[in-house]
């Protein structure tokens, strides 16, 4: 038998809250904004009550979209904020 993990247990395991991973969820499948191509949330089990479970590699998965979307964030950070030196504003490179 497969371990599944609750949505509390595998935000505790990458270190986020529950709160964070429910919002990804919620920003991934709403049509109103774009995703950027190749960024993928692994589908849960749903219980009756709404909570997740995911198996182990669903929560390898979900690290990886971590990883991926930190990543993106500070590529577009940077493309917006081009005046900042890697975050050390008004030092020259």
């Amino acid at each position: 038998m497969i371990e599944k993990f609750s949505t509390a247990r595998a935000a505790q395991i990458l270190d986020i809250s529950t709160n964070t991973l429910k919002r990804w969820y919620k920003w991934y499948h709403s049509d109103d904004y774009q995703k950027p191509i190749g960024l993928k949330l692994p589908e849960p089990e749903i219980s009756g009550n709404g909570t997740m479970f995911f198996t182990m590699e669903q929560i390898q998965e979900l690290h990886k979209f971590q990883t991926e979307l930190r990543l993106f964030i500070e590529v577009l950070w940077q493309s917006l904020m081009p005046h900042t030196n890697g975050g050390n504003v008004g030092l020259k490179s």
